[in-house]
């Protein structure tokens, strides 16, 4: 707790820093533009890379702060960003205004962006939720499946950051070509990156399970970790396929004005399959089984996902 409080108490005064470059990097991407977003991102990291080291182990002038210092260079690269961000906005591409706009014009805006933004904030705020309530029951059989849950979960993400980033693509695509009435350029869109979603997440699988053992090597010396983390590397990537599927739905509904559907399914996925699912695996195989209701219960929602876009999809028009 000691150590959680000497970098949160930094980090909270960066979340605006935070918070606004997600915003601005969104409407950047709204309106085509992928390469700033990216390069931004990039600028984050090499930032971070450069003054982590200075800030915890007190390089040269710079005092030894330990985890503060890891928050302060968190702080500081996001406030940079935040400057980036609001001048590509502001100067290169003019879309902000400081011009004050009426009362029943704000309300106006408000009400449209919120009509989205509620739902999906709700749908996510059911992730952590979800999540919560696994590594409780893998506490339940004591520390070391905790530690691998965290370890694991870390490594599969440089594999579903590909997944992510393929739907922050998809979104303004579709978007834009609905808006243009062209639905079948948005269509053929989502089945090629459905498509390459399929081939990437049973190829991250078949890497996971060759690579687990020195992958598992890279987070811990404890062997009893290091055996979680491969149950984990072998048994949860099988269903990386159908959750990349689900993930892209859940997000391109959103695009589709139907956050209500999407809100849904994030529920349907994390409450009503993920949360039964790995309680019942726990009761028959334990740890083996809680992973095994990851994977069937993420299979399960990416097969209704994709059943439930197809629907949206044959008339999308009248979603917008």
């Amino acid at each position: 707790m000691p150590l959680i409080h000497d970098y949160m108490e930094i980090w909270y005064f960066g979340v605006p820093f935070v918070v606004v470059p997600m915003v601005g990097n969104n409407a950047l991407r709204a309106k085509g533009d992928m390469k700033t977003p990216a390069s931004i991102m990039l600028f984050i990291v090499a930032v971070n890379i450069i003054l982590d080291p200075l800030f915890i182990f007190g390089l040269g002038p710079f005092p030894e702060l330990g985890l503060k210092g890891a928050a302060i260079a968190t702080v500081i690269a996001r406030a940079l960003s935040l400057i980036f961000g609001l001048y590509f906005l502001h100067f290169r591409d003019h879309m902000l205004t400081f011009k004050s706009p009426g009362i029943a014009e704000l309300v106006n805006s408000w009400k449209n962006l919120l009509s989205i933004a509620l739902p999906a904030a709700g749908a996510k705020v059911i992730i952590p939720i979800a999540i919560g309530i696994v590594t409780h029951l893998l506490a339940r059989y004591g520390s070391v499946p905790v530690a691998a849950f965290g370890a694991a979960s870390r490594a599969e993400f440089f594999l579903l950051a590909i997944i992510m980033a393929l739907s922050s693509v998809i979104n303004p695509f579709v978007g834009q070509n609905i808006g243009a009435n062209k639905v079948a350029r948005a269509k053929q869109a989502l089945n090629k990156g459905m498509r390459f979603a399929i081939i990437w997440g049973i190829g991250s699988f078949l890497f996971l399970y060759l690579l687990a053992k020195p992958i598992a090597r890279m987070f811990t010396t404890e062997e009893a970790v290091i055996t979680n983390i491969i149950l984990y590397l072998h048994i949860v990537p099988m269903g990386y396929a159908l959750r990349s599927i689900f993930d892209i739905v859940a997000n391109v509904l959103n695009v589709l004005r139907k956050p209500l559907i999407s809100g849904g399914l994030i529920f349907m996925q994390m409450i009503l399959l993920i949360v039964p699912l790995t309680y019942l695996g726990a009761l028959l195989f334990e740890v083996k089984g809680i992973f095994i209701g990851l994977v069937v219960a993420n299979c399960i929602a990416g097969i209704i996902a994709y059943f439930v876009l197809r629907k949206q999809m044959k008339n999308p028009i009248t979603g917008i």
